[in-house]
């Protein structure tokens, strides 16, 4: 999928009514010990499993709701699409944005543009992994067994997984970090990198003070790591606003330092890995979330650990298994600066837990919340 076409994919906020279910908090699912690249050798198997893991259940659908509504359905996407710029429509199929004016929830039907189902731009890109029957319950109970996809019917390529849980008239698109490189064989599997940072959202840098930016690379020796501020990104001249940090040299997992300039203080900063960036489709990988670059001299950040998982899919005292080359998710550990682990680049960062303390990255956020924007190409 082309660039400009992935431009296009702001949202058109729903015209909700005031008695609807409204905007409280959306259960994204979270996932253990997600591979930063899951291989799928379709010559060995072709189903990819998928693990799913809950912040919390949530099932308790209110007056409003349709009586499927706080479920979660899951898709494949040929190109990672940074969420602070773009997010996928907000309704996956126009039956159900009209159930919803139906019920009074919205005032209008959504554009076209805001239906997945009436998108012939993304047809050949975004893939669901269960249909809308199928959607999963947000329960431990209903989330246990995880969810496998046969990867048969679509395109060799690379595709990252996209959560939506649906809870109308707001539903929430959310990432699972990693890549799910599909091959007939993995020998002849496209160029990826696949960013396995723990989310970066209220992160504070301080110039000075290096972050450490962890991934893996397969099928290729060549890797550029970039950062762009948010301000600057949006427009015609994105690839302008990109600025190099670092240049991967070899397959396999890596820890590369970043230490923001000096010209960065203030804004919200992007972190992105180009596989392959010399040929005619490099893969682009984003980091999830934005750091915050602070200027008063203290020391950044440590990673954040993974988010706190309730239904006991994680055990901290189990280490996890070794890089498998087929059929979805594997562990491991991050190694030193650069590693040359084979193609199945099992990446998972060590520790979990959130850390408290954001508040004042936080604020600037919202400060700067004006200069964040989903912009649309006409």
């Amino acid at each position: 999928m082309r660039k400009e076409m992935l431009i296009a994919l702001g949202v058109l906020a729903p015209q909700i009514a005031s008695a609807s279910n409204g905007a409280g908090q959306r259960t994204p699912p979270i996932y253990p010990l997600a591979a930063c690249i899951a291989e799928v050798d379709r010559s060995v198997d072709p189903v990819f499993h998928l693990d799913i893991g809950l912040p919390r259940e949530d099932f308790m659908v209110s007056d409003d709701e349709p009586e499927d509504s706080r479920r979660l359905q899951f898709f494949l996407v040929c190109e990672d699409i940074p969420a602070e710029l773009q997010d996928l429509p907000n309704w996956v199929t126009a039956a159900e944005a009209e159930e919803a004016l139906a019920r009074g929830s919205i005032e209008a039907i959504p554009p076209d543009q805001d239906i997945l189902e009436r998108r012939d731009d993304l047809q050949g890109c975004v893939f669901p992994m269960n249909t809308s029957a199928q959607r999963i319950p947000i329960t431990c109970e209903a989330t246990q067994a995880g969810l496998d996809f046969d990867t048969s019917n679509i395109p060799v390529g690379n595709y990252v997984v996209r959560g939506y849980t649906y809870e109308p008239p707001l539903n929430l698109w959310s990432e699972r970090r990693g890549v799910v490189r599909v091959s007939d064989d993995v020998d002849a599997a496209p160029a990826t990198v696949g960013l396995r940072t723990p989310s970066l959202d209220g992160v504070q840098l301080r110039p000075g003070s290096p972050f450490p930016i962890r991934g893996c690379a397969a099928g290729t020796s060549d890797v550029v790591l970039q950062w762009a501020s948010l301000i600057n990104l949006g427009g015609d001249d994105d690839d302008a606003a990109w600025q190099t940090l670092a240049t991967v040299t070899r397959a396999g997992s890596f820890e590369i330092d970043f230490d923001p300039p000096l010209d960065a203080v203030g804004q919200p900063l992007l972190i992105r890995g180009v596989a392959g960036p010399q040929s005619s489709v490099p893969w682009i990988d984003h980091a999830e979330g934005t750091f915050l670059v602070f200027g008063d001299g203290g020391t950044s950040d440590e990673p954040f650990g993974e988010p706190v998982e309730i239904c006991g899919f994680f055990d901290p005292d189990v280490a996890p298994e070794m890089p498998a080359t087929t059929g979805g998710d594997t562990g491991g550990e991050l190694s030193g600066t650069e590693d040359t682990d084979p193609a199945g680049c099992a990446c998972t960062s060590a520790g979990r837990g959130a850390r408290d303390g954001r508040q004042a990255g936080w604020l600037l956020f919202g400060l700067l919340g004006a200069l964040k924007r989903r912009r649309r190409r006409p």
